[in-house]
C-alpha cells in the first residue's frame, strides 16, 4: 500500500510544473497620493472629471525617492483632466515608474458623462481604462 502511494505521489509531482525567476517582473502602479485630492480626482472616482469641475488641469509630478542610491525609485506622472462640454469630461494620464532594474509605464484614461434628470439632479457615470507594461530593463542591469 505504501509503495502504491509513493508511486502515485511521484507521478503527480512529475506532472506538476514548477517555475521560478522565469516570469516577467511586475511593479504594481502606486497612484501618487500627493495630488489626488485636488488635481487627479478622476483616479479615485471616474465621475470626478466632470462633476463640479469648471477648470481644466495639466499636472506633472516627479517623485525621486532615495536620491543618493544609484537604482532609486523614480516616478514621472503627466496628467490632464477637464470638461469637454457641459455634460462630459475627460482625464488622461501617462506615467513611467522605475524601481531598480524593473520599469513600468502606462496610460490611464477616463471618460465621464452626465445626464440631467431634473433642474436640481444629474446622473453622472464614468469609466477608467488603464494599460501598462512592466518588465526588466536589460540596459540597467549589471
Amino acid at each position: 500500500m505504501k509503495l502504491k502511494l509513493a508511486y502515485l505521489l511521484l507521478f503527480i509531482m512529475a506532472l506538476t510544473k514548477i517555475s521560478a525567476q522565469e516570469e516577467n517582473p511586475f511593479i504594481s502602479y502606486d497612484v501618487p497620493s500627493q495630488n489626488l485630492l485636488k488635481f487627479n480626482r478622476f483616479l479615485i472616482n471616474p465621475t470626478f472629471s466632470t462633476v463640479r469641475e469648471d477648470l481644466s488641469y495639466i499636472n506633472l509630478l516627479h517623485r525621486n525617492q532615495s536620491v543618493s542610491f544609484d537604482d532609486n525609485n523614480q516616478l514621472y506622472f503627466l496628467s490632464y483632466s477637464g470638461r469637454i462640454n457641459d455634460r462630459s469630461g475627460l482625464g488622461l494620464s501617462l506615467y513611467t515608474q522605475r524601481e531598480g532594474v524593473v520599469s513600468n509605464y502606462g496610460i490611464l484614461a477616463n471618460y465621464a458623462y452626465g445626464v440631467k434628470l431634473s433642474d436640481k439632479s444629474n446622473f453622472t457615470f464614468g469609466a477608467n481604462l488603464s494599460y501598462y507594461s512592466s518588465g526588466l530593463d536589460q540596459n540597467r542591469a549589471n
